[in-house]
């Protein structure tokens, strides 16, 4: 596909701001999650024009593809993709269609190393009843993919036993927003129902339920429970002035990311040796992450209490040490900072901030664009704890004129021979486009826009 395309699609694929007619439509895409760095069979129904030739797919994630039509001899409104997302992906990603009479608005779709649970399209005035069947004393969580997949669903979930009684309703998330999350213990094996429907009972709407099974302390436990590191791990505060504890094992140098969610404001104690070495849940977040570097490798304990002392409250913690010790996040600088115009070969000035947590290393910065990785000029955070730079990316010469341009920046370090790599965020300024959207793609978060000018026109690089 050419670059046009790509350029322009991924800016507009979160708004949609196009004019052209005899678009193609996508009317239903399934599954709704993709495995990365595995093929994936997506079945794509809508106006795709065959008298156009067999229409084209752009996404806006890193993937091989390949059509095919099922019936080769009635080629109607039915086509099959086979989607190979780059290994690595996560959060969500756009796809659209396209042939030379149009493009099709995108349609959303996330990535899953585990993609446990089922797509649905809702029937008007019916729900959608999925059955099932738990064990007893599991902890199973449905997670419902709608808001965030741009899908007009207003969802609820309840969860019924095999003759129909309720145990559970959830309508919108305290985590999340306007798609639910349900959790539940199991107290019998047996069969179970989860029924989703649309508060206006709409047909037409789509969705996806996300089902996991997680990990919880189970309540006639009275010591810790061990865990390994990484690890979710779902409990629950049942009383005032519960604790639960938790024992992993951390090698000597291991930055330890701690990061909770759920109802409860968790307030979380990391110890060593009989002595708390620290502490998280005491600032002004409900789910502040607890960050450590382990001076020395061997069992730890983590303690989780209720920190405004309530009873009945959920939380999850993502237990990881794979996560980068750092933040580096693009700071808006002025009304234009969004929207770069720079001719080939000129320079894009980027204001970066950085917060490091228990590092005293170089952060270096990358930025790739269309032909991969660009030079970039005062690249670093030194050692010195320097908190801000102002990167400047060389553009190459021979970028094509009057086309948007897609920067991407990497920021990365190495640390005891690891080395740890993240995208650079741009949450200060993705709001600045749409304050309307409460959920935004992560592929969105994190790219510099540029609009590449003829050489004679005059720049806006900052």
């Amino acid at each position: 596909m050419n670059r046009l395309f790509l350029s322009l699609f991924a800016i507009s694929a979160l708004f949609a701001v196009h004019s052209l007619s005899a678009k193609p439509q996508i009317d239903k895409l399934s599954p709704r999650s993709l495995i990365p760095g595995k093929p994936n069979v997506v079945r794509i129904v809508g106006k795709l024009a065959p008298k156009d030739g067999v229409p084209k797919i752009w996404t806006s994630f890193p993937c091989k593809v390949s059509l095919r039509y099922p019936d080769e001899k009635r080629k109607t409104g039915l086509v099959e993709a086979v989607i190979v997302p780059q290994a690595g992906l996560s959060d969500y990603g756009a796809v659209r269609i396209y042939n030379r009479e149009g493009v099709s608005r995108p349609s959303m779709i996330r990535f899953d190393d585990n993609p446990s649970g089922f797509d649905f399209t809702a029937a008007e005035g019916k729900p959608h009843v999925h059955e099932f069947e738990a064990k007893k004393g599991q902890h199973l969580e449905f997670e419902l993919f709608a808001e965030r997949l741009h899908s007009a669903l207003d969802g609820v979930l309840i969860l019924q036993d095999d003759e129909g009684k309720e145990l559970a309703f959830v309508d919108d998330s305290e985590e999340i927003g306007m798609d639910p999350l349900l959790r539940y213990r199991f107290e019998r094996a047996g069969k179970y129902r989860l029924v989703v429907h649309d508060v206006q009972w709409r047909g037409g709407v789509f969705g996806r339920v996300k089902v996991r099974d997680l990990k919880q302390q189970i309540a006639e436990t009275d010591g810790p429970i061990d865990v390994d590191v990484p690890s979710r791990i779902a409990g629950k505060i049942d009383k005032i002035g519960d604790e639960d504890l938790y024992h992993f094992q951390l090698k000597k140098g291991d930055y330890l990311t701690v990061t909770p969610s759920g109802s409860a404001v968790a307030l979380l104690d990391l110890n060593l040796d009989g002595r708390r070495v620290k502490r998280a849940g005491t600032g002004d977040s409900d789910h502040e992450p607890l960050r450590y570097r382990a001076p020395k490798g061997g069992e730890y304990s983590l303690s989780v209490r209720e920190l405004l002392g309530r009873s009945d409250q959920d939380y999850t913690l993502d237990i990881r040490t794979d996560v980068a010790p750092f933040d580096v996040q693009i700071v808006a600088k002025g009304k234009k900072d969004d929207r770069y115009a720079v001719k080939p070969g000129g320079e894009v000035e980027v204001h970066l901030r950085c917060t490091r947590y228990n590092i005293d290393v170089n952060i270096n910065v990358k930025a790739y664009g269309s032909q991969g990785e660009y030079k970039c000029k005062n690249y670093a955070f030194g050692k010195n704890n320097k908190t801000s730079v102002n990167v400047f990316v060389v553009l190459p010469e021979d970028l094509p004129e009057n086309e948007l341009e897609v920067l991407e920046l990497k920021a990365w370090c190495k640390v005891n021979g690891k080395e740890y790599i993240t995208k650079v965020g741009s949450s200060d300024m993705v709001r600045r486009h749409n304050k309307t959207i409460s959920h935004y793609p992560a592929w969105l978060d994190g790219q510099v826009l540029v609009s590449v000018i003829p050489k004679g026109k005059k720049e806006d690089k900052k």
